[in-house]
């Protein structure tokens, strides 16, 4: 009897780490946003009175170096920023509104970046998913060897106690 009081604490222990460590992983999980990335900065300087051309210049420069946009281009008329070009991501699309808007002597900005649909036949959604799938499982394998472990010595003091009293009586035909 002490044995299967061993072997239900046993089962019980596992019942209540199982449902903990799932619990665990979904907190751990990660999405993956652009925050860091697509905060503009507050202030852009250029010069003490910046012209049209130097504002002009520094924001395409800088929209070029973050490699976030096709055919970026920048207008600048008495400080009226015009920019247009195309992104994959709407947080890159307002980066780019904010960035002109925190430069130094802009006044407005008209934010004419296109964002592009994602393509039909594009399965990288897909394969990162995948990818976070399959981290999950081989992270889990450990607790279902344990768990597999457990069962096994469960089930083989279970039979073993049967074997030694049998739980149902056999009443043989003859009497």
């Amino acid at each position: 009897m002490h044995k299967i009081y061993q072997c239900l604490f046993i089962l019980v222990l596992l019942l209540i780490t199982l449902p903990l460590y799932v619990i665990a992983q979904g907190q751990n999980q990660t999405q993956t946003t652009v925050t860091d990335e697509s905060t503009a900065p507050e202030k852009v300087d250029v010069a003490p009175v910046a012209q049209d051309s130097q504002i002009r210049d520094r924001l395409a420069g800088i929209m070029n170096a973050t490699e976030w946009f096709e055919n970026p281009q920048v207008e600048v008329n008495d400080g009226v920023v015009f920019i247009s070009g195309s992104t994959e991501s709407i947080d890159y699309k307002r980066w780019a509104g904010d960035l002109a808007r925190n430069t130094q002597d802009v006044t407005a900005v008209v934010n004419r970046i296109e964002v592009l649909d994602p393509d039909i036949w594009d399965y990288e959604p897909a394969f990162t998913g995948l990818q976070e799938l399959w981290r999950n499982i081989m992270s889990a394998i450990p607790f279902l060897i344990f768990g597999v472990v457990v069962l096994i010595i469960f089930l083989g003091n279970f039979c073993t106690c049967c074997e030694r009293s049998p739980c149902i009586s056999v009443k043989s035909s003859n009497e």
